[in-house]
């Protein structure tokens, strides 16, 4: 008898910046024979993401284009995958629909942080009637498991680092800034502002104190966190650039940040002889 797919008729949409995430929402869900349609954000996603799939690319001002694709694929739920640079105000060219939406809520909310931003986003398309989801619905073991991850393990003055973090995290988190934070002994290297996690470790590197291998990233979500579009997340990627900036691990939020194909990840720290903790 064959297995009835109950997501026959059910499109998604995956919304699309950088990264690896879109590709892996992509392959699950052509493993799972579901209907979907990608938009990918010029600039941010890779052009990769259009082989063999449904796809339109748009601008970040191309509001009527968007809802229109969405629309006429008859999408019921979207996921955003993949990180997306912040542009300036002025950059940005918007449509018809795209006027109107700033019109009605202002310039005020690009004022404010990502947060603020992307709760206007998630309205704005919920009032459209579409259902906005993480990509944590899709793949739930994308998300970080409390306790250490991998073979090596946080030593005393790690765990006091992560400790330290958190502090920082949790007080600046309530003002919409900052997902990441690198500490070494106890001292704040760098916050994480617009130039992203990445570029978080480059800048830090530079400021080590220490020669040896010593230093946390710590990563966690804000407070009043829109999660279904912006929880903080790692890949092997990010324990490459850990690992040459000559920091010792990676703590994140258990339960509350992404792990990029946990797999590949816990397998690279292990080869690096990094640390990698999930904390609460």
């Amino acid at each position: 008898m064959k297995k009835h797919n109950k997501h026959k008729n059910y499109c998604t949409a995956i919304i699309a910046g950088a990264g690896d995430l879109p590709f892996l929402l992509i392959s699950h869900l052509r493993q799972s024979q579901r209907i979907f349609v990608v938009l990918c954000l010029e600039g941010n996603a890779s052009y990769e993401l259009a082989k063999d799939t449904n796809h339109i690319f748009i601008g970040l001002g191309e509001i009527g284009k968007a809802l229109a694709f969405l629309k006429q694929n008859k999408v019921k739920e979207i996921v955003f995958a993949g990180k997306v640079k912040r542009p300036s105000l002025g950059s940005i060219k918007l449509d018809v629909k795209g006027l109107s939406f700033l019109g009605k809520l202002g310039i005020e909310i690009f004022k404010g942080g990502d947060n603020k931003i992307l709760s206007h986003i998630v309205n704005l398309l919920e009032d459209q009637g579409f259902k906005v989801i993480g990509p944590e619905n899709l793949i739930p073991e994308l998300v970080a498991h409390l306790g250490v991850l991998g073979k090596t393990k946080p030593s005393k003055q790690d765990y006091k680092d992560i400790s330290v973090g958190k502090e920082i995290l949790a007080a600046l988190g309530a003002s919409d800034v900052g997902q990441a934070v690198i500490v070494e002994d106890g001292y704040v290297l760098g916050i994480e502002a617009a130039e992203g996690t990445d570029n978080l470790i480059s800048r830090c590197g530079k400021l080590k104190k220490e020669e040896k291998r010593v230093g946390v990233l710590i990563k966690m979500k804000k407070v009043d966190q829109e999660t279904r579009i912006d929880l903080p997340g790692i890949g092997t990627r990010t324990l490459l650039k850990i690992h040459k900036a000559g920091f010792k691990g990676i703590a994140v939020e258990s339960g509350g940040s992404l792990i990029i194909n946990i797999d590949a990840v816990i397998k690279k720290a292990n080869e690096l002889k990094l640390f990698l903790i999930g904390i609460d």
